[in-house]
């Protein structure tokens, strides 16, 4: 059979066609059942990552919200996922009555940061809302009121903490919670 030279475009188009949907149907991810995806840049390190408290706060009945603002300074862009790790420090730098308890009012959405070396970078914060309760509305007894100086804070799936200077009165004892956190949002 001989194919007119007019027609010789429209062939290899659909040989083309053809070859990219063997290709696609083949590939290990579809054969697996697996979709391909986009991948995420890493987690972000906390060496990468300049973790600092907008003291600004939003007071509410009993204590205050403020944004815990995590900053990509690493030279490429990494992403976070989830609750950073927070709780107060005492003046001995231990912790001071327990770690912040979650606040489950969000999904949980990966965040990807921009390195702030990046002309084009369009996002290299992410913040996470704590919640900080006054501890002077707890009893005597109940709360045991110490002066926190600061908090120590985790960034998502990190064990390496940094700290975060903030003095503010917290409670010794790990009943009442006094810290509680949401997780990372976009900024």
């Amino acid at each position: 059979m001989r194919v007119p030279p007019k027609h010789f475009g429209l062939l290899a188009l659909a040989a083309g066609a053809i070859v990219l949907l063997v290709a696609v149907l083949f590939s290990p991810d579809v054969a697996s059942g697996r979709s391909a995806r986009v991948s995420a840049p890493p987690p972000c390190r906390t060496s990468q990552l300049v973790v600092w408290l907008d003291t600004m706060g939003n007071g509410v009945a009993g204590g205050a919200y403020y944004k815990l603002e995590f900053t990509n300074s690493g030279p490429s862009a990494c992403s976070l996922y989830g609750y950073p790790g927070v709780s107060a420090l005492s003046v001995y730098g231990g912790q001071l009555g327990a770690a912040a308890v979650r606040e489950h009012v969000h999904p949980l959405n990966r965040i990807t940061l921009a390195s702030d070396r990046s002309v084009t970078a369009r996002r290299t914060t992410a913040v996470a809302l704590l919640r900080i309760t006054d501890a002077g509305v707890y009893g005597r007894s109940q709360c045991r009121q110490r002066l926190a100086v600061g908090l120590r804070v985790y960034p998502p799936d990190q064990r390496v903490s940094k700290t975060v200077p903030f003095p503010f009165r917290a409670c010794a004892r790990t009943e009442p919670h006094v810290l509680t956190i949401q997780p990372v949002t976009a900024r």
